[in-house]
């Protein structure tokens, strides 16, 4: 009995001996970097033929290194470039080897700074703007595609430059027009460049002050109507706070404009919904602003047009249900089907907060952490086409696409993204999917 201990005692030393664990550090060696202004390029070797795999982002923390380059095919010589950086700009990533096993090895955290940009000042240039009382068109120039994006506001801080004008389209001749500004006022603003969702860079902050006007009717400002077959949506702000009065009629006279909508509320932002319209049929109105002084603010006679009455096509939008459309003949307006009922929401920067608190799906970080941003699983697939609500992490916002991929939408990426994954719709085809309301 103490010879068969003795030999089991030897045998289980021999085998501890001879078994090694198998950490990153020997699956991947040999990790080199070069960077440029706005690139980097990783190269590292594997022991075995593994997929690459990259995750990476500006903050060293899980939440923060979370973008995926990758090269999916089985080699032991590895080489990912990352475009689209940011120059000057510290970047953390870690390396995950993927082998034919399916076992995945994950590297320690690295670092790279990619390369100061000494040209910058040369991207934009030839910088005007032509004011008037409500107005300012800006243009400028660059030496390379970009899209037109314009940050403005009324105080000269970052918090405060924060309005996003913007066209989607990349050229190298830019103009943006900044409507509804108060007359006789100072602007501040500045250009963005790049790729905006990731490395953007910014011009210096450049002023601009609107023509003087004596009438008071601008302080009524950045007015927005949305319309279905039957309602519109007004929404307006005001400098001071007011409350709020439309009148709205038919035709385009004193005696005709005379329906009223009111909330005594005094706000600066302001929210009227008119019920019950005829469809395909224009509207005349204007909107009053009465101060605590009981001063009444008027302003000019605007009109909208409600929309056709088209039945549903329900095939079109079951076949749509989750998706993001693009108006392709209407200055690439984005849309988003509700899964649930298979109405669409037109998604702005003005109305995104409120369509992911209506229209989104609360999820835990144990559920979510079980749909990937780079492949299918199987609650992503059950998921597709949803907005997802993460209730344990601040309510960030996810998206579930057609392949069952999370993204997370940030204000930053949001017109980016849903751009990048929306599919193109033509505007009959739009008619057909009835409106939902927020």
């Amino acid at each position: 009995m103490k010879k068969l201990l003795v030999f089991s005692l030897l045998l289980l030393l021999l085998i501890t001996i001879s078994t090694k664990s198998i950490s990153a550090s020997d699956l991947i060696s040999n990790v080199q970097i070069q960077t440029s202004q706005n690139s980097t390029t990783i190269t590292w070797n594997s022991n075995e033929l593994d997929k690459s795999y990259i995750l990476w982002g500006m903050k060293n923390t899980d939440n923060d290194i979370n973008i995926v380059s990758q090269d999916p095919t089985y080699t032991t010589v590895h080489s990912i470039t990352i475009n689209n950086l940011a120059p000057n700009t510290t970047y953390y990533y870690k390396i995950l080897s993927r082998t034919n096993s399916s076992n995945i090895m994950e590297s320690a955290v690295y670092t790279f700074t990619t390369l100061e940009d000494t040209t910058s000042s040369d991207l934009i240039y030839n910088i005007q703007i032509n004011t008037t009382e409500n107005s300012a068109k800006i243009i400028w120039d660059s030496n390379n595609l970009y899209k037109s994006y314009i940050l403005w506001g009324m105080k000269n801080t970052d918090n405060d430059i924060n309005i996003v004008s913007q066209d989607p389209t990349y050229t190298k001749n830019h103009e943006l027009t900044i409507n509804n500004l108060i007359h006789n006022s100072k602007y501040y603003f500045k250009i963005q460049y790049g790729i905006i969702n990731n490395g953007a860079t910014e011009s210096q902050i450049y002023e601009f002050t609107t023509l003087d006007k004596e009438l008071s009717s601008d302080l009524i400002y950045n007015i927005q109507i949305n319309t279905t077959k039957d309602s519109a949506k007004i929404t307006w702000n005001s400098y001071e706070d007011d409350q709020s009065y439309l009148l709205y009629g038919t035709k385009n006279t004193n005696n005709d404009i005379g329906t009223v909508s009111k909330d005594d509320n005094f706000l600066k932002n302001h929210e009227l919904l008119l019920n019950h319209l005829n469809p395909n049929t224009t509207y005349y109105f204007r909107i009053y602003s009465k101060r605590s002084t009981n001063s009444i603010v008027e302003s000019e006679t605007f009109s909208f047009t409600t929309k056709k009455i088209i039945n549903p096509d329900k095939e079109l939008s079951n076949k749509l249900k989750g998706k993001l459309l693009l108006g392709v003949e209407d200055k690439g307006r984005i849309w988003y089907v509700n899964p649930s009922n298979q109405q669409k929401y037109e998604v702005t920067f003005t109305n995104a907060l409120l369509i992911f608190q209506k229209l989104s799906l609360g999820i835990t970080n144990k559920d979510l952490n079980q749909i990937s941003n780079t492949k299918s699983t199987t609650l992503g697939n059950k998921l597709k086409g949803k907005l997802l609500l993460q209730v344990e992490d601040k309510g960030r916002i996810w998206y579930i696409d057609s392949n069952g991929i999370k993204h997370e939408v940030t204000w930053v990426n949001l017109m980016d993204l849903f751009t990048s994954l929306s599919l193109g719709i033509t505007n009959d085809n739009l008619d057909k999917i009835e409106d939902g309301n927020i």
